[in-house]
């Protein structure tokens, strides 16, 4: 009857942390020395979960407003060893709100100067091995599902003589929006709510809300499309 007892509590008390974000087994990968010094150094409470070995060289602002929960290089089975690696620069700011986010393992972020990652988390993720390059600002909605070796840029790094655009142009992303493996995600682009980025596709233009986008460049294959 006691071990009975004990079990009851142990699942009940998995399941309340379980619907916080907080399963057991991330707990178990989480690198708490290197947690517990960051949310100290960075003044976030313990609303930031490192996981395995990333670096960190955060010289702007990280933000996680209470209530939510950023992970960074959570592991994925059998990518435990991969590297994570989170740069802000002086003056940049990346925000998480409205809930959980989570970048697993690989992943390369990289905030320049005076750059701003907006991020609403609703649960949602960037699977292994992202590469996000922001210099100016790039929002991320509630609820997104990124999938493995995605790149999502702001800016061409270089400025193409007599180009009518700018180098670099803001990127949104709206919510509730699913991004295939290998996608691109470049500069200027705004994808409405619920849309869906098939894998490979090379995102130069806005994707309505609700569309199907996919090719070189991408384009709308289908319209009033959902996905869960």
């Amino acid at each position: 009857m006691a071990a009975l007892q004990f079990f009851d509590a142990f699942h009940g008390l998995h399941a309340r942390l379980a619907s916080r974000g907080w399963h057991l087994r991330r707990l178990a990968r989480v690198a708490w020395l290197r947690t517990l010094y960051a949310s100290l150094f960075h003044r976030q409470g313990l609303r930031l979960l490192l996981a395995g070995k990333p670096r960190l060289a955060v010289l702007g602002r990280l933000v996680v407003e209470p209530g939510s929960l950023l992970g960074f290089n959570e592991p994925w089975p059998f990518a435990a060893g991969e590297t994570g690696t989170l740069i802000i620069a002086p003056e940049a700011t990346l925000t998480l709100t409205q809930g959980r986010f989570s970048f697993k393992s690989g992943a390369y972020v990289e905030l320049w100067k005076g750059a701003v990652l907006n991020i609403r988390g609703g649960n949602g993720y960037a699977s292994r091995n992202i590469t996000i390059e922001c210099r100016e600002s790039i929002t991320i909605g509630s609820g997104a599902a990124i999938s493995s070796d995605v790149v999502i840029r702001d800016t061409d790094s270089h400025e193409l003589v007599g180009g009518r655009r700018p180098m670099t142009e803001p990127v949104v992303i709206g919510n509730h929006v699913w991004i295939g493996a290998k996608a691109m995600i470049l500069k200027g682009v705004t994808i409405g709510d619920g849309a869906i980025v098939a894998a490979g596709a090379v995102v130069v233009q806005d994707v309505p809300p609700r569309a199907l986008v996919g090719g070189v460049p991408a384009r709308v294959l289908r319209t009033e499309a959902g996905w869960r």
